[in-house]
């Protein structure tokens, strides 16, 4: 599988502000958005595990029972980022 990281909201579009964060989603190509109830698990297993590895981010909070569960991270001290997992109707 192919999986791609997009970013959406403000900062994607144009309209963000200084300060403001970076929303993004990850997901397999190819997949429709069955796929999203699996998002939770793929984040879990996946992706925390290569954030947890990567000394650039930090784990700021995990939001695991929302309508999209997302990472809440903080990448170079700087830079807020929403990532969610098989959000593709947020692209």
């Amino acid at each position: 599988p192919h999986w791609r990281v997009q970013p959406f909201g403000g900062v994607a579009n144009g309209f963000g502000m200084q300060g403001s964060d970076l929303d993004a989603t990850c997901y397999c190509e190819g997949m429709d958005a069955s796929y999203a109830p699996m998002a939770t698990q793929e984040m879990r297993s996946r992706l925390l595990p290569l954030i947890y590895a990567n000394p650039r981010f930090k784990v700021v909070d995990q939001i695991w029972t929302a309508r999209v569960p997302i990472l809440k991270l903080r990448f170079d001290d700087a830079l807020d980022v929403d990532l969610s997992c098989h959000n593709t109707e947020a692209l």
